[in-house]
């Protein structure tokens, strides 16, 4: 079998390609659209009140660095008990 002309039949290939290429439309992306409930404010608003009002003095620095460096070595260990004293607010 003899082919002749190769070159021709992947040109026109070629030039179909490239068509079909150019004609198709970009797709356009919507936009992103972001919104925060009321709930997110008024928690970002408490959360932003807190660090305002939280406690500056160096004997809570210190508290909080002595705490910070136990846990890290770990031998910061908390009883069961005040966990739960805690979180009944007692």
């Amino acid at each position: 079998m003899k082919i002749n002309e190769v070159y021709s039949v992947v040109g026109q290939y070629q030039t179909t390609r490239t068509q079909r290429t150019q004609a198709q439309k970009p797709v356009s992306m919507g936009t992103d659209k972001v919104e925060i409930s009321g709930f997110a404010k008024i928690y970002s608003d408490a959360m932003a009140a807190a660090h305002k009002d939280a406690p500056a003095d160096s004997a809570y620095q210190a508290r909080v660095s002595d705490i910070a460096a136990r846990m890290q070595a770990g031998t910061y260990n908390v009883s069961a008990e005040d966990v739960s004293a805690k979180i009944l607010g007692l």
